[in-house]
C-alpha cells in the first residue's frame, strides 16, 4: 500500500502513513460505518471513551479503522479534547477478504448466543439467523442489539472488517422454506457421517440448521429431510447450542476455503 505525500517522509504524521506502517506500530482498531477516505472524522462516544480514556491516545496516535463493508485504513488522531476525538482516515484502503460464505441458522436457548455471535465473527461466518423452533423455549426473544454489540467487538479484535449479519428471527417453518443456493445442512448426533466429511463433497455457499437444548423434533427433521438437507454430525457428544453453532461455522469456513 503507498504513502501519504507532502513534507512529512515516508508519510509519517499522516492517517496514509499510518497505513503504510502497518505492524510497525500497535495497532488499534476502531469501527467506523462508512468511514470515507480522506476524511476527517469524530468517533463515535463509545469509540472516543476507549481510545481516549481507556488506552490514553492522543493526538498523533495511530489508528486502524475499519468500516464494516470490507475495508480498513490507517487514521491519525488529529484532535482530542473534552471527551470528543476526531481522526483524519487515510485516502488509501485495502480491500480484505470477504467472510466464507456460511449462515448459521440456530435455535434460541435460555443462556443466550453471545459466545456463538462472538465466536462465529472470529472463525470468519457470513450470516447468522436466530431460529423459534418447536422445542425453543416459550418467551425468549432475539437478542438483536446485544448481538450488534458483540459482533462488533469481535470484529475490532480479530481484525476483521466486514461485519456479521445479523438477520431478523424467524420461524423454522420460514427459513426451511426459503430455498439458498448451494448446499444446506442439519446438525445432527444421530447422523452417520461427520460435517467435515460431508462438505467436503459439497458446493457452497453452506446453510446450517443447529436446534435447541431439546433438539428438533421428528417432524422437524422429516421436513428438512424432505427439504434437501444434508444430515451431519459434529462429533460423538451432545454439544450446547452455542458450542455447536462455533464447532459448525469452523468445519464449514474451512470446508469454504479462501
Amino acid at each position: 500500500m503507498r504513502g501519504g505525500s507532502g513534507d512529512a517522509p515516508c508519510g509519517r504524521g499522516t492517517a496514509a502513513g499510518a497505513a503504510e506502517r502497518g505492524d510497525a506500530v500497535r495497532r488499534v482498531r476502531v469501527h467506523i460505518p462508512g468511514a470515507a477516505a480522506g476524511s476527517r472524522i469524530m468517533l463515535p462516544a463509545g469509540e472516543a471513551h476507549h481510545v481516549r480514556d481507556v488506552l490514553r491516545l492522543g493526538e498523533g496516535a495511530i489508528l486502524e479503522v475499519i468500516d464494516g463493508e470490507g475495508r480498513r485504513r490507517g487514521a491519525v488522531i488529529v484532535a482530542a479534547a473534552g471527551g470528543r476525538v476526531e481522526v483524519a482516515v487515510a485516502a488509501d484502503s485495502e480491500e480484505t477478504c470477504a467472510p466464507a460464505p456460511v449462515t448459521v441458522a440456530a435455535a434460541l436457548v435460555k443462556k443466550g448466543l453471545d459466545d456463538a455471535v462472538r465466536g462465529i465473527v472470529e472463525i470468519g461466518a457470513a450470516r447468522f439467523v436466530p431460529l423459534v423452533t418447536a422445542r425453543t423455549v416459550k418467551g425468549l426473544e432475539p437478542r438483536t442489539e446485544r448481538w450488534t454489540r458483540i459482533a462488533a467487538e469481535a470484529q475490532k479484535q480479530c481484525g476483521r472488517s466486514r461485519r456479521l449479519e445479523i438477520m431478523p428471527c424467524r420461524s423454522f417453518e420460514d427459513f426451511l422454506a426459503a430455498v439458498p443456493p448451494g448446499t444446506r445442512f442439519v446438525a445432527d448426533v444421530a447422523a452417520p457421517g461427520l460435517l467435515a466429511t460431508r462438505a467436503a463433497g459439497a458446493p457452497p455457499p453452506y446453510e446450517i440448521l443447529i436446534g435447541p437444548e431439546g433438539g428438533f423434533t421428528g417432524e422437524e427433521l422429516s421436513a428438512m429431510a424432505a427439504a434437501g438437507c444434508r444430515p451431519a454430525s459434529l462429533g460423538a457428544y451432545t454439544l450446547r447450542t452455542e458450542t455447536a453453532v462455533v464447532v459448525a461455522a469452523a468445519v464449514l469456513v474451512q470446508a469454504a476455503g479462501p
